[in-house]
Formats: structure tokens, C-alpha cells, sequence
């Protein structure tokens, strides 16, 4: 299992995953251009975040590459963020960095490291 962002609900359970680094390449198409994908998603309004096993969360994202995330735990966690190639890398302290390429899609954003879906966003 990858970890992803939406996995801090996995600090809880104890279960963490791979942490695979971004590598720089041309652009994938169907998928955002990270400066896109930035302006779009870190504009400081909460999100519901999904990840692929189902588990929700809210999660912000901030123009100045900080964030928070916050559900099961009845605290929020602080995040991080930075575009590294083609990714934007997500890091959440102590449970390490996800680096996942967005795409828009009808309901929101979708999250992808490499073939698998790791995340979704939804308002």
C-alpha cells in the first residue's frame, strides 16, 4: 500500500506504506501541469479528501506551501507541499511524502502515482 496525504488516518491504525520520490519527465497527458494543479487545489478552502481505500478526511492547502489535514483524529495535522517535476509532493511530517500528479475530473480532483489512484478532492 502507497502512502498518500489522505493516509494520516493511517497514523491511528498504524498502517504506512511505500514512499515513492517524484522523477522528473515530460508532461503525462490527461493530467494537470502541477503549476495548474496548485492554483487550482491550494486556494486555502477545506476539501473532502478521499483516499483509495475509502477513507475520509479534510484537507487544505495554502498558496505558500503549507496545509492541514485533519479527521479521524480530532485534531488536525499540519502538511506541507511542494512541486517537484511533474508531482506535487505532499508531506505529512513523522508519516512521510506522497508525490501524486492531479487530473480534473467532474466531482473534483483525482490524485495518481503512477497507474493507482491514491487520492480524490471533492467539494
Amino acid at each position: 500500500m502507497n502512502l498518500c496525504v489522505i493516509y494520516v488516518a493511517a497514523l491511528a491504525t498504524g498502517i504506512l506504506g511505500v514512499v515513492r520520490p517524484a522523477v522528473a519527465q515530460a508532461q503525462t497527458p490527461g493530467f494537470l501541469p502541477p503549476a495548474q494543479a496548485i492554483r487550482l487545489i491550494a486556494d486555502g478552502r477545506p476539501w473532502t479528501a478521499q483516499s483509495a481505500e475509502g477513507k475520509t478526511m479534510k484537507m487544505t492547502l495554502n498558496k505558500d506551501g503549507s496545509g492541514s489535514a485533519q479527521g479521524p483524529m480530532p485534531f488536525a495535522l499540519p502538511i506541507s507541499w511542494e512541486v517537484k517535476g511533474e508531482a506535487i509532493c505532499l508531506n505529512v511530517g513523522p508519516a512521510g511524502t506522497k508525490c501524486v500528479k492531479f487530473r480534473q475530473v467532474d466531482s473534483g480532483y483525482e490524485g495518481w502515482n503512477g497507474s493507482k489512484l491514491d487520492l480524490k478532492l471533492r467539494r
